[in-house]
């Protein structure tokens, strides 16, 4: 057996024999713990025999000679020999006399027991031979699997045949679950696989559905339309249960297709979709941002009459949310209260970060206050998202902080980046590097989102000091840093007037594998020209053109202005005449695009008029068939004449 993840003192198991039990095999004892329990096998021996061998410093246990050392308490080898000697005189069986059978059941059966007296009495039971029904092993195997102990769960089977009960598919069940429990979806694949090729215990629907959520959980939906490929070769039927998970792993695995084609299946095998498995559809839909087919999906749920939850909802949102769709989101919440289900935290945080997403900032703060309003209690998240819908109200989100603090709400590293870009947006850079101080002070990391929003706010100010230390405190920090955190600390010392740091710091991007981007060259052109660099600026101009970045109107008229303060003329000339024609080129895209929306309009305008001309011609032509019907039905008639 494994020990696993504890410091464990093994001590052998002295078996002493006892009228008429003999051939007890293997002793099982469950040694000192801390979060949990390992059972450990030993070979049985006499007690003489352990006695005559510590006597003689021999090993206690010459029949073991896999175990050659043992683990001491704090980490030490302890030698067999070694062991005390009052170790061998007692065992479980005589400190626990006073326990029985159904004390040790109710035990294991009682929620509340911890770890380590789960282990102890599952390992008494196995160990006393007191298990004597299949009903009694399931409930151990249960147990050595809530504890991590798979795979002594499944050689609970081989005692089982041992002792001459027959296992149960039940039995098989439990282990399969024990499998499951501790993300073991291989073993739970291969258990199955056994329990064909031993032929005595089928697998049934069940076993299927437990080793189809293990894979699901695990991410593995190839393994998962396998399973459930193999159940319809055998002729097993799956139920709803087994559709659930295996759609579950498929959403899990990004493929939409695959968890829709499962959906339109159910029907024809005479399965009905319920409330779980549109949810997991429509969480396939939203991870791969299909927000529209979750909605399709939402509304077939209602034509079915089945009533959608709130996770329901919250999946659709999640959706509508990703695709920036906040008027949608809000239509959801609505329906929500129409249809009497209640929100919960996830729900207002989805609508609260899909409304900033959407830019319907005053919304946002409105869903906040009737979330307040509401009862639910808001977590980091929902305040991060709040403060982020600030925009550049940094005394409202300076508000929001201390809200925080009152409700006993710890900000996190999320909170604060939030905060620090609103300050950014509202050129407060003294404030955001005194909440990038107060972070540290309260034991928190800032992130890369972080230092950007801050060297950003100090950007602004021109503090190119405090653009360079923030850099250094990052690259101390072993934070990555990306474009924008050169970029903004370029155009810091640009504004400061440090034209020098800046090429400095575009020279060294690229030994710090950063690559500059268009924003880092317009950063470091515009510090060029507040130094009047003009020859660094065109050659930086021709390094843009020659890495495939195409120079904008912006880019090309900052160096024309550097040349032009520098005294380079011709350059000047040269570039500007380049504006011009840049200029003259998008007013002719633009001249030719409303042509061309224009024609767009009158040809539409001739097409309706045409359309029209046409529909009248049609119920002319109608109108004539039908009198002419009229009269030839009028002359057909014979003509009766009264004398």
């Amino acid at each position: 057996m494994v020990v696993t993840g504890q410091e464990l003192e093994l001590v052998p198991c002295v078996q002493r024999r006892r009228p008429g039990r003999s051939g007890l095999g293997v002793a099982l004892r469950v040694l000192r713990c801390g979060l949990g329990a390992t059972l450990i096998a030993a070979a049985p021996i006499h007690a003489s025999a352990a006695k005559a061998n510590l006597k003689a410093g021999l090993p206690v246990n010459p029949r073991a000679p896999h175990q050659k050392y043992q683990l001491a308490p704090r980490g030490k080898i302890r030698y067999e020999h070694e062991i005390r000697d009052k170790d061998w005189r007692q065992s479980y069986r005589t400190k626990e006399v006073g326990e029985d059978k159904k004390t040790l059941i109710q035990r294991l059966r009682k929620g509340s027991t911890p770890a380590r007296e789960l282990a102890k009495a599952a390992a008494l039971l196995q160990q006393r031979r007191l298990l004597s029904t299949p009903q009694e092993y399931t409930l151990v195997i249960k147990v050595l699997g809530k504890l991590g102990l798979y795979e002594e769960a499944k050689l609970l089977l081989v005692d089982m045949e041992r002792m001459d009960i027959q296992p149960s598919i039940i039995n098989y069940c439990a282990v399969l679950k024990a499998f499951a429990l501790n993300k073991q979806w291989r073993a739970t694949i291969e258990f199955i696989s056994d329990m064909w090729e031993d032929g005595r215990i089928r697998p049934d629907v069940v076993a299927y559905s437990i080793a189809i959520s293990a894979c699901e959980k695990a991410g593995r939906w190839k393994e998962a339309l396998q399973l459930l490929a193999d159940m319809e070769e055998r002729g097993i039927a799956p139920d709803t249960i087994v559709y659930n998970a295996a759609i579950s792993a498929c959403a899990k695995g990004g493929h939409v297709d695959r968890a829709l084609q499962l959906l339109a299946a159910m029907p024809a095998r005479g399965l009905n979709p319920d409330v779980i498995t549109y949810n997991a559809v429509m969480n396939a839909c939203a991870k791969s941002g299909q927000w529209d087919t979750a909605m399709g999906l939402l509304r077939d749920m209602r034509a079915e009459e089945l009533n959608p939850d709130t996770t329901t909802y919250n999946v659709a949102m999640n959706a509508c949310e990703k695709n920036r769709l906040g008027l949608e989101t809000l239509r959801l919440l609505i329906d929500m209260y129409d249809f009497q289900v209640d929100p919960n935290h996830y729900t207002y945080n989805t609508a609260i970060s899909a409304c900033r997403k959407a830019g319907l900032w005053d919304e946002a703060l409105e869903l906040l206050t009737e979330m307040t309003e509401g009862g639910i209690r808001m977590d980091g998240h929902s305040y991060a998202s709040a403060i982020a819908a600030c925009r550049d109200d940094w005394e409202q989100a300076l508000g929001l902080l201390a809200r925080m603090e009152v409700e006993v709400v710890m900000p996190d590293v999320v909170v604060y980046g939030a905060v620090i870009s609103v300050c950014e947006k509202a050129k407060q850079a003294d404030l955001a590097l005194t909440l990038l101080n107060q972070m540290g002070v309260s034991m928190l990391e800032p992130d890369l989102v972080t230092f950007n929003s801050a060297i950003s706010a100090v950007e602004w100010a021109g503090m190119w000091e405090s653009a360079l230390s923030l850099l250094q405190e990052a690259r101390n920090r072993h934070v990555h840093l990306d474009q924008r955190s050169y970029s903004a600390a370029i155009g810091a010392c640009g504004r400061g007037g440090a034209w020098a740091r800046a090429l400095q710091l575009f020279s060294g991007m690229r030994s710090n594998y950063v690559a500059p981007d268009r924003i880092a060259y317009d950063s470091v052109l515009r510090a060029c020209e507040a130094g009047g660099e003009w020859k660094t600026a065109c050659k930086l101009l021709q390094t843009m053109q020659v890495e495939g970045i195409d120079p904008d109107l912006a880019v090309i008229s900052v160096v024309a202005h550097t040349c032009d303060k520098g005294g380079a003329v011709e350059q000047a000339t040269q570039l500007h005449d380049r504006v011009h024609d840049i200029k003259s080129k998008r007013w002719e895209g633009i001249q030719r695009r409303r042509e061309e929306k224009w024609e767009g309009r009158q040809q539409s305008l001739r097409d309706g008029r045409q359309e029209r001309k046409d529909r009248r011609q049609q119920r002319r032509l109608a109108r004539r068939s039908r009198r002419e019907e009229e009269w030839s039905e009028w002359d057909s008639e014979p003509v009766q004449t009264e004398f």
